[in-house]
């Protein structure tokens, strides 16, 4: 593996996030179980915010990896939703009725905003790397590469 230090960084950032996330927000659980509408939109606040977490940390992953296609982009999403099961299964959270559908809804959210995001990074990826490649064809040979004429000493 060519960067697994980029691997490694990406990795612990979404176990990091995860884990800021559900800290920040865990007081807010009450609201996804009352009924009406006050619970559709706080459950369809905490599906967007794993969507938008997810989505932008694959996409910028992908779009500084060399091989976009590794299973790397999903085990981040894991990871991302990980601290949040952890934290709702082993305390006291007041989900207790809506428990399996919070489930659902943020699992559902984290890979989907994971295949999106990879996607989307792939696409950003490609386009650089056309760019760039447009960029040096209009340069002159004697710029192209310098140090392919450089000693090894």
């Amino acid at each position: 593996m060519k960067s697994w230090y980029r691997t490694f960084a990406y990795v612990t950032a979404s176990i990091v996030f995860g884990l800021l996330f559900i800290i920040l927000t865990n007081s807010f659980f009450g609201y996804v179980n009352n009924p009406g509408w006050v619970g559709y939109v706080s459950l369809f606040a905490y599906g967007l915010v794993f969507v938008n977490l997810s989505f932008g940390m694959n996409r910028r992953y992908i779009k500084k990896r060399p091989d976009p296609a590794s299973p790397a982009g999903y085990v981040m999403a894991t990871l991302l939703v990980t601290p949040t099961l952890v934290w709702i299964y082993t305390k006291q959270t007041a989900l207790a009725e809506s428990r399996m559908v919070f489930t659902l809804t943020i699992v559902f959210a984290t890979y989907l905003g994971a295949y999106y995001g990879i996607k989307t990074g792939t696409r950003k990826r490609a386009d650089y790397l056309r760019k760039m490649r447009e960029e040096q064809g209009n340069l002159p040979d004697d710029l192209k590469r310098l140090h392919d004429d450089l000693s090894k000493n």
